[in-house]
């Protein structure tokens, strides 16, 4: 599973406009920061989500309905960090073109998606990350999703490798 974790790293980075040129440190440690989070999902590794999110977070989903119309719920950050409430299934959620936007203590990534459970596609969308640097360690603050069940375009990351 480590291997995947460092090669989701590496396609994320490449997928990164020119990434080792305009990056900057700071947009690689947030970039490094949801990818951490991403792993702490794809490994349901509820002690890893604790440490790179804060409990105090609210996320926010928007769903795409069959009759075109946009279902909208929030649920508590604090309510993934609990053993009770692990997912049932293997969930494994991959981002591209991230796009970062930083200040000094704040940042935004905006990136593509898509998810699957137990191997299978599930659903594509738009994440929003919402990061704070919190005593020198960036934390995922908040996040925001649509969800979208058809009309996916592909991944440009091509098929998940189980």
């Amino acid at each position: 599973m480590k291997k995947q974790f460092y090669a989701l790293i590496v396609i994320l980075l490449a997928h990164t406009n020119n990434v080792w040129a305009k990056n900057t440190d700071q947009e690689l440690q947030v970039l490094f920061a949801v990818n951490q989070l991403l792993h702490s999902i794809n490994t349901n590794d509820l002690k890893l989500m604790a440490k790179v999110s804060r409990e105090d977070g609210v996320n926010f989903i928007s769903t795409k309905l069959e009759n075109g119309k946009f279902s909208v719920r929030s649920v508590a950050q604090s309510k993934y960090l609990h053993p009770e409430n692990e997912p049932q299934g293997q969930y494994f959620e991959r981002i591209w073109e991230p796009q970062i936007i930083l200040n000094e203590q704040i940042a935004v990534v905006w990136a593509k998606y898509d998810f699957h459970i137990d191997g299978k596609f599930s659903h594509c969308g738009v994440d929003i990350f919402n990061l704070i640097l919190d005593n020198g360690v960036w934390k995922t603050a908040s996040m925001t999703w649509t969800v979208q069940k058809q009309d996916c375009a592909p991944s440009p990351l091509g098929k998940i490798i189980p």
